[in-house]
C-alpha cells in the first residue's frame, strides 16, 4: 500500500493526496492508490485543467471510515 502523507496512530487520521505528486504522475498515483485501497477502477483525467484527489482514513476501535475526494 502507498504510504500516507500524514502518520496514523489509533484514533487519528491518515491522509493520501496528489498535492505533492508531479503533473505527469498524478493520475497514475491516484489510480494506484484507489485500486490498492478500495477497488479496481479506471481513471482518466478529462482535459488539461489538472487533476487532484485526496483520501482520508480514520480508524477508531477497529471501525474504519474513509473519505475520497
Amino acid at each position: 500500500m502507498l504510504k500516507p502523507i500524514s502518520p496514523s496512530s489509533p484514533g487519528s487520521a491518515a491522509m493520501w493526496s496528489t498535492a505533492d505528486v508531479s503533473g505527469a504522475d498524478v493520475a497514475a498515483y491516484w489510480r494506484d492508490l484507489v485500486c490498492e485501497t478500495f477497488v479496481e477502477v479506471g481513471i482518466q483525467p478529462i482535459g488539461d485543467s489538472g487533476f487532484g484527489g485526496r483520501v482520508r482514513h480514520t480508524d477508531i476501535d477497529g471501525v474504519g471510515s474513509s473519505t475520497v475526494s
